[in-house]
């Protein structure tokens, strides 16, 4: 059993581990290697790490990688503060940041996260 204390920190770069290596060299690869790795895993943090490739977040963070072509600015700065609370200066930062190829995080609460991840995909956000 892994400490509680050890988890998160396993979890969060196992979990940029499996991106990097999917990225690098394909999915077929990247399957691969979760198989073998997941063999030797703790359940629960397997089920973690899984669980946060397929949704795209850890621990209630959504992840804004990029801004589609031909999106309105105004609308994405509206739906960072509709789902972070930040005012109109950090949005538009945050929005500006994402949009010149820094992916940026955002944390939501947990039963927003579905429809937190909705929004930000209609107004352009890729996450």
């Amino acid at each position: 059993m892994i400490p509680e204390e050890h988890k998160d920190a396993i979890v969060a770069n196992g979990l940029h581990f499996m991106r990097s290596i999917t990225e690098a060299y394909g999915a077929v690869e990247g399957m691969r290697l979760w198989n073998t790795i997941a063999d030797t895993l703790d359940p629960d943090v397997k089920g973690q790490i899984f669980f946060a490739m397929i949704t795209g977040t850890h621990n209630n963070r959504i992840v804004l990688k990029r801004v589609g072509a031909n999106t309105d600015r105004v609308a994405r700065i509206k739906e960072i503060r509709n789902w972070t609370g930040l005012g109109l200066k950090e949005a538009k930062d945050l929005s500006d940041m994402v949009e010149l190829g820094k992916p940026m995080s955002l944390t939501v609460r947990p039963q927003e996260y579905s429809v937190a991840v909705m929004g930000l995909r209609r107004v352009g956000f890729e996450v």
